[in-house]
């Protein structure tokens, strides 16, 4: 579950900050790595998530981050 929707937020974090998006970016933001119990070895993470949004909650996340990026390049064209 954790990958579907990772993706989605990091795009999302970075290049768009959709509005009433928050609870998904938390949600899919923590990253997998070692000693993720033990905070002085790596940055700081969110909680686990002991839920997951459903399918359909996942499929309209990434629809509404795909449409803000084709809209955002679109108006902004592509910037390195």
């Amino acid at each position: 579950a954790f990958y579907w929707g990772h993706l989605s937020a990091f795009s999302d974090r970075v290049a768009l900050g959709l509005e009433g998006r928050n609870h998904e970016r938390k949600v899919f933001e923590r990253g997998v790595d070692p000693d993720v119990d033990d905070p002085t070895k790596i940055h700081r993470h969110s909680p686990r998530s002991q839920a997951w949004p459903s399918v359909q909650e996942f499929e309209a996340y990434a629809n509404d981050v795909e449409e803000g990026l084709s809209q955002k390049i679109i108006q902004e064209g592509v910037n390195r």
